[in-house]
């Protein structure tokens, strides 16, 4: 199951209420894995380093003796490609974006002979099923979960394995993430000056959000809609047990929700959002803050840049 999203859309949220049923396994945005194995600071969400990891130590295990390389690391595991020339606005530019649009397999794979970027990617989602192969081994689960969010990666992996793989597009109201960006900007280190006004940043957080998901709209556009489940965030938090239940009948299984809490100490994902490690934060929770901290004038801004694109979505303008 890969989970296609904006950032700041409760994809980690989502995650993990998944990855709290027995027949599945919740990995976070596991392209960051190499890295994370690497990190002396960054964790495993039970808490440990990647390398202390006893559920991370078995994967890779696993691996080795699948690959037949008592040597191997996860740093060597190709999962994701560095992207030269990406920009945070960025709107399908490139043969591969072409491709991955038009989701034909073959058309990807005369892309290959002509791509090196193409093939680096292709190359990515060999190595990803390889390793979900014996994450689902270790746990002993039947689906994997991967909260990449990015299309280019979901679009590879899902044209790599067209039968293996299901999608969830989660959306969330725009001006929810949106406010969230202004209140994270410096911490995700985007490129706004420091001095930049809180008007700029709701600006910029409101094009970055119009961007993911207009990108996400591009590549989920050649997909069969049988391999997608649409959801929003705020009907995951307002109802989790009923959304939980046709999330198990879109997979084919049964899928429960633990007394609706998330015991967190229980998960191995990587990466995502820091309520990973909030220990206390069990129950779910629908945080609408932002109708109360956006200012009529915030409103104006993201009305003319993606009020059409969140009525798509289902959120009307009055709230």
């Amino acid at each position: 199951m890969f989970i296609g999203s904006c950032g700041y859309s409760g994809s980690t949220l989502l995650d993990l209420i998944l990855g709290a049923d027995t027949n599945a396994v919740s990995l976070g945005e596991i392209y960051k894995l190499a890295w994370y194995s690497q990190s002396p600071v960054a964790r495993c969400t039970c808490g440990e380093p990647i390398v202390a990891c006893r559920f991370w130590s078995d994967v890779l295990a696993e691996l080795r003796a699948r690959k037949q390389d008592p040597a191997l690391e996860f740093s060597e595991v190709y999962l994701t490609v560095k992207r030269a020339f990406d920009s945070p606005h960025r709107f399908i530019p490139r043969l591969l974006d072409l491709l991955l649009v038009l989701g034909n397999r073959s058309l990807l794979e005369v892309g290959a002979a002509i791509s090196s970027e193409t093939r680096d990617f292709r190359q990515a989602a060999r190595s990803a099923y390889e390793l979900f192969e014996c994450v689902s081994t270790v746990a002993e689960a039947e689906y994997v979960i991967d909260s990449s969010k990015d299309p280019t990666l979901l679009k590879i992996l899902y044209l790599h394995a067209p039968d293996r793989c299901k999608i969830i597009h989660l959306v969330r109201d725009g001006r929810a993430v949106a406010y969230s960006f202004l209140k994270n900007e410096a911490r995700d280190g985007r490129t706004l000056p420091e001095t930049a006004s809180d008007e700029e940043r709701f600006l910029e957080g409101t094009r970055w959000w119009v961007s993911k998901n207009r990108n996400l709209e591009w590549v989920l556009k050649s997909i069969p809609s049988k391999r997608v489940f649409f959801l929003r965030y705020e009907d995951l938090c307002r109802d989790p047990d009923a959304v939980v239940g046709q999330l198990g009948r879109f997979l084919g299984t049964a899928l429960t929700l633990k007394g609706g809490a998330i015991e967190k100490t229980a998960y191995h994902n990587i990466s995502g959002n820091p309520m990973r490690f909030r220990r206390d934060e069990t129950s779910i929770q629908l945080r609408e803050e932002w109708k109360e901290k956006l200012s009529p004038g915030d409103l104006e801004i993201f009305s003319s840049v993606g009020g059409a694109l969140n009525r798509r979505l289902g959120y009307p303008d009055s709230f």
